[in-house]
């Protein structure tokens, strides 16, 4: 049963082509948060200066929806267990939720969390494979998530 989960930030819900917030972002995770989801942000820095991409979450408003923002130079197994020692759930409680097969997806595969793979904007060819692993499931927006969770 999934208790938590772990988004990216860049065309997860963030737009990163028009410098937006997608239109389903701030509902879906009104949504989770009103279900009892824990839920968490990870997402690298390197072509976005932390604080602009700190100060981006909280204009949009969504700081208060997550236990712990994780900026980091690099996504890997580490960060999120670094996020998950707040929590201390089994990883088969986790969800992760990312653009990317090669980042998200593959780390969640790791560690046996299940994953979602939003598959849309510059990494929707990026097809997973089998150093990545299969998604759990893969959509289009994150608002399809009221359907799955």
């Amino acid at each position: 049963m999934i208790k938590a989960i772990i988004f990216d930030w860049g065309r997860t819900l963030w737009d990163n082509e028009n410098g937006v917030l997608f239109p389903d972002t701030k509902e879906t995770l009104e949504y989770l948060r009103g279900k009892g989801y824990r839920m968490a942000l990870l997402s690298v820095t390197e072509n976005t200066a932390e604080g602009l991409k700190l100060k981006r979450i909280q204009d949009g408003g969504l700081e208060p929806f997550f236990d712990k923002i994780v900026l980091c130079e690099e996504k890997g197994e580490t960060e999120v267990q670094t996020i998950n020692a707040r929590w201390n759930l089994p990883y088969e409680d986790i969800m992760v939720i990312g653009d990317r097969t090669k980042a998200d997806i593959r780390i969640a595969n790791r560690l046996g969390t299940k994953s979602i793979w939003v598959r849309r904007g510059k990494f929707a060819d990026e097809l997973p494979d089998e150093e990545t692993g299969t998604p759990t499931h893969t959509i289009t927006t994150v608002g399809e998530l009221k359907s799955i969770l």
